[in-house]
């Protein structure tokens, strides 16, 4: 059974897709004059070739719980809590905060084509076995024959609403565990996770929205990234609690 009191949000990502800036990592001090207010650090560059994969971050925002990654034809921002600290829904509103911050920034410094995305991926920590959790899925989402005690199970799906967004929704088990790692630097080592020690198990749920299906036509940054913020802040107050209560 889900605990709800414990949920929190493990990673939220709000993707903008831009025209394609060969020039990003040379732009750095342009960056810190329009985002640097809303992270406090100064940014960092991957130092990644010219000719790398242009989605790769040329230019990284790192503060504690949040990043800001810039690459050639995308950002991203990437925020995070720790634990339960504070219910789900203040959560949101710090992301939500977040992300209204970097919309209105974006514009003046790349040139969006309103491409956007919207992702909530949300840890519930149990007490259960693996088994039970797993079992616990599978039976309040699948419909098939059970011919033998389950061992895993994990669920994902994709809708389209009426307003042309996709609503993609993921269930699963996971497990975390923590520990130092030393690396030379020079050799690649073999790590047996399972040494390492045991953090948290649970259900983890995954919300994402995005507008992929407006692709193609004539998009506004400002309405596309309202919209698929607001969509997300709609399914958390209506669907959200159905989703995950069981």
């Amino acid at each position: 059974m889900v605990d709800l009191e414990k949920g929190y949000i493990s990673q939220a990502i709000f993707y903008s897709a831009h025209a394609v800036d060969n020039r990003m990592r040379y732009r750095q001090e342009e960056a810190e004059s329009t985002f640097g207010q809303l992270f406090n650090v100064q940014s960092q560059q991957t130092n990644v070739p010219d000719d790398f994969d242009p989605a790769a971050p040329r230019l990284i925002f790192q503060a504690p719980h949040k990043q800001f990654l810039l690459s050639k034809k995308s950002t991203q921002l990437v925020l995070g809590f720790e634990g339960a600290n504070k219910p789900i829904s203040a959560q949101i509103d710090i992301v939500v905060d977040n992300i209204q911050k970097v919309i209105k920034k974006l514009p003046l410094f790349v040139d969006c084509t309103g491409e956007v995305g919207f992702i909530l991926n949300f840890n519930f920590p149990s007490s259960e076995s693996r088994s039970e959790m797993s079992q616990a899925v599978f039976n309040k989402f699948l419909k098939m024959p059970e011919n033998h005690a389950v061992a895993s199970s994990s669920v994902k799906v994709g809708f389209q609403t009426s307003d042309f967004l996709f609503l993609n929704l993921e269930v699963d088990v996971y497990e975390s565990r923590r520990g130092l790692l030393q690396s030379n630097g020079l050799s690649v080592q073999n790590i047996d996770i399972s040494t390492l020690e045991f953090h948290e198990a649970g259900y983890s749920f995954k919300v994402d929205i995005n507008n992929k299906p407006k692709i193609g036509s004539k998009l506004n940054y400002s309405e596309e990234s309202e919209g698929v913020v607001m969509a997300m802040k709609n399914y958390m107050r209506d669907s959200f609690d159905d989703f995950v209560r069981f």
